[in-house]
């Protein structure tokens, strides 16, 4: 099998397993975030988000996630895509070129805090997301898919944290 038919049989698979909206459930245990923290987004197919930065004004806090995906053949772009290994989940997840602005309400409802990542490993990540281009091709596609999926929580936290400061 051809690469490229492997990587499109793939993303059949994801899309139909995933549908065109993401549903997101509640968390159990709710602990709340702080930068470097990788977390899991209670959704399925997984999505997990590495914390980069923390934007707080008073009480409020918005953080910058970079996405991360258990979807290595639709997610890894080159060698250069960072992997990150979860031996304790028997997972292994690779970083997205891309990022959203989740609030701490979103992330301390909605996400499990599976580990904290050294400086280092943020760093890599950040500037991963920063300088990489979505490709044209099948990745591509899933990248933005992601993305548009998403958008949602991204442009809610952000106007959620908005209105807050505001008041």
């Amino acid at each position: 099998m051809k690469k490229t038919d492997r990587i499109k049989k793939e993303w059949e698979l994801y899309k139909s397993l995933r549908g065109k909206e993401l549903i997101i459930y509640p968390v159990s245990q709710k602990i709340p975030p702080k930068v470097n923290e990788l977390r899991e987004l209670c959704t399925f197919p997984s999505v997990y988000f590495a914390l980069a930065e923390e934007i707080s004004f008073y009480q409020e806090k918005l953080f910058r996630a970079i996405v991360l995906t258990e979807e290595i053949t639709l997610g890894w772009l080159d060698s250069q895509t960072p992997v990150i290994r979860l031996p304790h989940l028997r997972t292994i997840i690779i970083a997205l070129p891309f990022w959203v602005y989740l609030d701490e309400n979103f992330l301390l409802n909605h996400t499990n805090k599976l580990g904290v990542l050294n400086d280092n490993d943020i760093r890599r990540l950040v500037d991963y997301a920063e300088r990489t281009k979505i490709p044209q091709d099948i990745r591509g596609e899933y990248i933005r898919f992601l993305m548009k999926l998403l958008a949602p929580y991204n442009t809610e936290s952000i106007f959620t944290y908005l209105e807050n400061i505001e008041q």
